[in-house]
This record gives structure tokens, sequence and C-alpha cells, in this order.
């Protein structure tokens, strides 16, 4: 255990855990949880949301990156906000005697890199999923509308539509916004920068996360993203 690594790769470990933490972006995403949910779309409810994100439901909530939606999202609120994370030369991280592309710790268990699929998602992710759910049957699925339960199984909150694509089309504006304000896009961010980056982002998504659903499968409905 040589804390000097840790020292050295302060920077690569920020910009990994901020990866990490925007990579439930795509269960923010109502075209997953239309997909998936018990009550599907009618004919009209697709038709509707296909002319107006341009895109299909996806059964996955990792192809919101895999299938660009991630991007095309970013490039409506400013071009420099998809340039800041997907510039595969502006923010490489260096861990595991590894040179990974920022973007790749957004994709979890469909990243390329084995660093990403087989530490952070299979060695943290999936054993952090099953402490929090267990083993809960994949056919117990909420049949009406999406609610979060408290520990003991009983009615919390409706999950609130509005907390879905609204906030977190909210949520890239603002972080364009703080980019914008600490001239992030025009400099090389320092530790300092990382830092106050994942803090501001911390900050943000923990009382927008607390209001979203991991699982719509019952009992596990109590955790929330």
């Amino acid at each position: 255990m040589n804390l000097f690594e840790l020292e050295n790769h302060r920077i690569d470990i920020i910009k990994a855990e901020i990866g990490v933490l925007l990579f439930n972006l795509g269960k923010t995403h109502i075209g997953f949880w239309k997909e998936n949910s018990q009550t599907k779309m009618t004919t009209q409810e697709k038709t509707h949301f296909e002319n107006e994100y341009g895109f299909k439901p996806f059964k996955y909530y990792k192809d919101y990156y895999e299938k660009n939606h991630f991007e095309e999202e970013l490039d409506k609120i400013n071009p420099e906000l998809k340039d800041f994370f997907l510039d595969k030369d502006k923010h490489k991280v260096n861990l595991n005697n590894s040179e990974i592309n920022w973007i790749e710790f957004f994709k979890g268990g469909e990243s390329k890199e084995d660093c990403v699929k087989k530490i952070f998602f299979r060695g943290c992710e999936n054993i952090n999923s099953g402490i929090d759910k267990g083993s809960p049957d994949n056919n117990n699925q909420i049949k009406c509308k999406l609610w979060i339960s408290n520990v003991f199984g009983s009615f919390e909150k409706i999950v609130d539509e509005n907390n879905f694509d609204k906030k977190r089309n909210c949520f890239l504006a603002s972080l364009n916004d703080f980019c914008l304000e600490n001239n992030f896009y025009n400099k090389d961010l320092i530790l300092a920068d990382w830092v106050i980056l994942r803090n501001f982002i911390f900050e943000k998504i923990e009382s927008w996360y607390s209001n979203l659903l991991s699982d719509s499968r019952y009992p596990v409905n109590d955790v929330t993203l």
C-alpha cells in the first residue's frame, strides 16, 4: 500500500470519482423507465417521445452513453461542455498503469477498459448494489406509478417525472454555468479546480438522486440513486 501513489494520482482519483458519480445519469432519463416499466408506452406516447427526443426509448440505462444521448444533450447546452467531457486529448485518467479516456468511467460495465469494468464496476458498483438490494425477484416489478418506499416497505413518495429529464437538463445547464464562471473550458485544471468541481457535482446530485429510484422492483424500491 504505497500512499505516495495516492498522493501522485489525486487528480486522477477525483476525475474517476466524478465519472462514476455521473454513471447513473441514464437512470434519470424517462426513456429508460418508460421502456422498462410494467405500463408500457402507448403507440401515441412512443411517437410523441421519439418526436421530442429524436430516438426510441432505451432498454439499458448504459445506452445513455453508448448511443450518444449524453453527447447530444451536452452539445445542445454548450459544445464547450461536450468537449470538456468527451475530448479524448483533454482529460486522460492515469490509473492502474493505464491512460484511460475520462468518458470510460461514465460507462461502468460497458466500458472497454478493464480497469473500469473489473475494478470500478464489478469490484465496487456491483458489490455496493448487492449490499443495498440483496437478490430481488426480477418479476416483482412495481405495477403502478414509480414510488419510493421507506426501509419498512411502506409508501414514502411518488417519483415525480419532473425529476427525470427536466432536472437532468437543469443540472447540466448549471454545470455549464459553473464551468464558465470558473473558466474551466480555457485552462489546464489543477487539483483545487477538480476538488471544487467534484464538490459542486456531489452537492447538486445528492438531493436530486435522493428523489429517484435505483431499482423498480419491490421491496428494493427503498434504494434511491
